[in-house]
């Protein structure tokens, strides 16, 4: 992360947040439900906020996420895929339900990074070593 520079941590869309935990590790917060615009407000945050900085995880917190429009697994794939071309090793899912669980092991599956899917931030946080 660039010191001195509190980098942006939000983009224009109230139910998607993104935030630097530490250096090299960046979270992304979705609520509500998750539309295709709000995953490409997703991605153009997510590429201000990576283009000079070093990126080696992703936290992606979607316990707060009660649905999804039918036009999210492109978006959403992006997401992973632009973290990918940006240096992460790995991707980091916090899902409560079963169903949103396979739709995130889907999208990492098909960007080819590795993921680890745990049912609370605590446990993710604590496997991060954050």
């Amino acid at each position: 992360m660039q010191s001195g520079k509190s980098p942006p941590t939000a983009p224009s869309r109230q139910n998607v947040r993104l935030s630097w935990l530490s250096e090299g590790l960046l979270e992304i917060m979705f609520q509500g439900r998750l539309d295709a615009e709000a995953l490409e407000a997703t991605v153009k945050q997510l590429a201000a906020m990576t283009e000079h900085t070093r990126l080696d995880s992703v936290l992606i917190d979607g316990l707060e996420v009660d649905g999804y429009t039918s036009h999210v697994g492109s978006p959403a794939g992006r997401v992973i895929l632009l973290a990918r071309q940006r240096g992460v090793r790995e991707v980091v899912f916090v899902i409560g339900s079963d169903a949103n669980r396979m739709i995130a092991a889907s999208v990492a599956f098909a960007s080819q990074v590795p993921l680890k899917v745990f049912p609370t931030r605590g446990e993710a946080l604590a496997y991060l070593r954050v």
